[in-house]
């Protein structure tokens, strides 16, 4: 039976950062400093060098409300949706028929990738290349897409970016 007499403990950074400092206020090694702190933890006696730890900034996502959310999953112009209309078509695609909307040399996998995880379409069998067909989900974006097209406030700024 092996006797050991040491054995490995890891910690996070920060944490380790703080107990070096604190080592080396007491003039102490780390592995040294656990020791003390062990020892000493329970009997009352002074506790180490209370060494200042900076603030952890949590910065605040911003929230995006459902009506707006719903305004940018419907928004004709995004490049994920102008993908999508290319299946109003009622075809299966594959990520090589998409040149005309994203420029020549260019395939659609990610946006289709990304189209499949948002559930507006689902991939075909796997064989390279993936054929993608329209999901129901993806039908009422579709319609709602196109209903967004129709709208005059719409018309009116395509005409002034044309």
């Amino acid at each position: 039976m092996e006797n050991n007499t040491h054995k490995s403990v890891a910690i996070d950074m920060a944490t380790y950062n703080i107990l070096a400092e604190a080592a080396d206020a007491e003039c102490r090694s780390i592995s040294m400093q656990i020791k003390w702190l062990v020892r000493n933890s329970n009997d009352g006696s002074p506790r180490p060098t209370a060494i200042p730890v900076a603030p952890v900034v949590k910065r605040r996502t911003k929230r995006v409300g459902k009506k707006s959310m719903q305004t940018i999953k419907n928004n004709p112009d995004t490049m994920l949706n102008k993908v999508l209309l290319k299946f109003d078509s009622g075809l299966t695609l594959c990520s090589l028929d998409f040149e005309d909307v994203l420029g020549k040399g260019r395939e659609a996998s990610g946006e289709l990738y990304a189209l499949t995880k948002r559930g507006d379409i689902a991939r075909i069998g796997n064989a390279i290349p993936y054929y993608y067909q329209l999901t129901t989900e993806g039908a009422s974006r579709l319609k709602a897409i196109k209903e967004r097209m129709d709208l005059p406030s719409y018309k009116v700024m395509q005409e002034r970016k044309g």
